[in-house]
């Protein structure tokens, strides 16, 4: 693996995207060995006279196969991953489901079978010693939906491969697209997990993606593969396709603006779309034609999309590794936001937010791109990373993120997996749950320092699934985790936003929206609910021990509704439900919640305190049109 190339180890490099840098750029000294350096664009840049090269290989061999026999590992019980209602299960273990010691493993990438939802394949980086960073292909499959798993003997034992991306056809066979050391791929197939067959050689390079088009379009069954310029063997050329399953793939050709560390996705009418980061900034590629097998693929729109920030290498928490790759999905639904293109990374943008999860989305085709959204909700600018940041998309429309989060304490590496959700086509998430204990993500290293460069999310009408690296047991390890769509799960209103409550003269803090302030939110109907709209609320307390506590709502929806509070556990991590409240016949409510007895966990250090008033249109009301939820006060009484 390369070091962080040509710079000084107290130097991050800050590029603006679309923005080309000089000769005279002064330095910036903002400790690149704590949060690494930000690339926006993957053009060469010069730092006083020094140039650099923006765009590392990330795979390189380290070390000779290692000669340590596989007796030798020990075995023990796999840590017990919960938090909440969330349970983690361990996928690299042995035949009788016990943890591997001493290997180490990371870099996730699954898929799930169309014809049978409870069929999964997994595949990451193996590392059979962890002293030694020499890695093969490892590889799991499961039947019952991820309870347990059967982890197999690695592809091709003893030959370098890493960089695995695993994808699935509309007949339901896997593909296992997996990098040699020579910086070709290879595609290998399974219909059942087990066992996998070598399709053959698939041209290429270093930190490669692929999809197989499962659509009923003119390109079902191609598969598409991009790379990066780097670790790349065709003079900077990075896409080809196949058209015969993986047999053979057609002479590589260039991409405009040279993306890399990306991902695809295929329309339903097979168009093809790239997601990554290109010469000038995150950028949208589209193709319209690479569906069609007689046709040599080109590509006819290319947009540049403002996420924020960059992609950060080099970080003190994935020190070898990126903070995130760049996702890209598409709504194939039939709902309201059918068509519409959405785009996610972890991005960097300075010292005092080194990574947050960065969204925008295209309702026009890609042609143009919403302001960016900060998926993470956390506070800005203390200094948390939220990193990993991956996404995926629901047969109905749902989007799901997952991402790495150390908002519990910025200073410390130690980071949890996080999930939020949107209904609404992306204009706005649920609040962020932690789904998973904390871990240290510096320890276990395969004499490599990283784990990996991404994880793997997919996406259901009933949940989501995440796959992952986490040091639980002391090493790095794989982890399955399925995070089902709760009864309560809402549903947040589009035009909602967070309210910051101030706190004024006399005991009363309060938010008050003017009467025209209305919520509307399309219907969405699952698990016995109807319409659901949200408002979130947060508050500064005057004193760290209050004696008394009331929250007072004046409230109302149209039409008829029913309502709930919540408040924000800060230990937990979570919204606490309190209690229920009704609107009167006029559709008018009013809730005093007193709490003589404060649990200490509802405020953080700072006195801040969270509220969540949500409303729910009962599915037997649900007209399928809007509903509009008004809130006129909210209001918290202190003394």
């Amino acid at each position: 693996m390369l070091p962080v190339i040509g710079l000084s180890l107290h130097l991050m490099l800050f590029v603006p995207a679309g923005e080309s840098a000089k000769l005279d750029r002064p330095r910036q000294d903002l400790n690149q060995s704590r949060f690494g350096r930000i690339i926006r664009t993957s053009n060469n840049i010069s730092i006083g006279d020094e140039e650099v090269n923006e765009i590392p290989v990330l795979e390189r061999l380290g070390d000779l196969p290692s000669k340590r026999p596989a007796i030798e590992h020990a075995v023990s019980e796999p840590a017990l991953a919960v938090i909440g209602k969330y349970k983690s299960v361990q996928v690299n273990v042995d035949a009788k489901g016990k943890n591997i010691k001493g290997d180490a493993a990371n870099e996730p990438s699954f898929a799930v079978s169309p014809k049978n939802p409870n069929r999964l394949v997994a595949g990451w980086r193996q590392f059979d010693d962890v002293t030694n960073n020499f890695r093969q292909a490892g590889n799991a499959w499961t039947s019952d939906g991820g309870k347990t798993w059967h982890n197999q003997t690695v592809l091709t034992k003893g030959v370098f491969r890493s960089d695995p991306v695993l994808g699935f056809d509309a007949v339901g066979n896997f593909y296992y697209n997996s990098l040699q050391l020579t910086f070709y791929t290879d595609v290998f197939k399974t219909l059942t997990g087990t066992p996998y067959s070598l399709i053959g050689p698939a041209d290429g390079g270093d930190k490669q993606w692929m999809i197989v088009d499962a659509t009923n379009s003119p390109g079902k069954g191609n598969l598409y593969q991009t790379w990066s310029t780097a670790g790349n063997n065709w003079g900077g050329r990075q896409f080809t396709r196949s058209t015969d399953g993986g047999k053979t793939w057609m002479d590589p050709i260039n991409i405009p603006g040279s993306p890399v560390w990306g991902t695809l996705d295929v329309a339903n009418n097979g168009d093809l779309y790239i997601g990554a980061l290109g010469s000038q900034g995150f950028e949208f590629t589209r193709s319209t034609d690479a569906k069609y097998k007689i046709e040599t693929p080109t590509f006819d729109r290319v947009t540049y999309v403002d996420l924020g920030g960059g992609i950060v290498f080099g970080s003190a928490i994935n020190p070898a590794g990126l903070m995130g790759q760049t996702w890209i999905v598409t709504d194939k639904s039939n709902g309201p936001h059918a068509g519409a293109i959405y785009m996610l990374c972890s991005v960097g943008i300075d010292n005092q937010n080194p990574c947050d999860v960065s969204f925008s989305r295209s309702t026009d085709g890609g042609q143009t791109w919403s302001p960016y959204v900060r998926v993470n909700d956390d506070p800005r600018n203390m200094g948390a990373s939220h990193w990993f940041g991956a996404m995926a998309i629901a047969p109905n429309g749902r989007l799901d993120a997952c991402w790495y989060d150390n908002r519990a304490n910025p200073a410390s590496n130690n980071s949890a997996l996080y999930y939020s959700s949107s209904y609404d086509g992306g204009k706005s998430w649920t609040p962020s749950t932690q789904v998973s204990p904390s871990f240290n993500p510096n320890i276990g290293y395969p004499n490599q320092s990283k784990m990996g460069d991404y994880m793997g999310v997919l996406s259901d009408n009933s949940g989501t699934s995440v796959i992952y690296g986490a040091t639980f047991n002391g090493e790095e390890d794989i982890w399955f985790l399925r995070i089902p769509i709760a009864a309560a799960q809402a549903v947040p209103a589009v035009s909602a936003s967070t309210y910051v409550g101030t706190y004024g003269a006399g005991t009363v803090s309060s938010i008050q929206s003017k009467d025209s302030n209305t919520f509307d939110i399309s219907s969405i109907k699952q698990n016995g609910l109807g319409d659901t709209a949200e408002i979130q609320a947060s508050y500064v307390m005057p004193t760290s021990t209050p004696v008394q506590l009331a929250v007072q709502v004046n409230a109302k929806a149209v039409p008829k509704a029913a309502g709930g509070l919540w408040v924000y556990n800060w230990k937990a991590k979570s919204y606490i439900y309190l209690q229920a409240f009704t609107f009167d016949a006029g559709g008018n409510a009013a809730l005093t919640m007193p709490i003589a007895s404060i649990n200490p966990a509802y405020f953080d250090p700072k006195g801040n305190l969270k509220v969540l008033i949500r409303a729910v249109l009962p599915q037997k009301y649900s007209t399928g049109k809007p509903f509009k939820f008004q809130t006129d006060l909210l209001q918290m009484l202190y003394g």
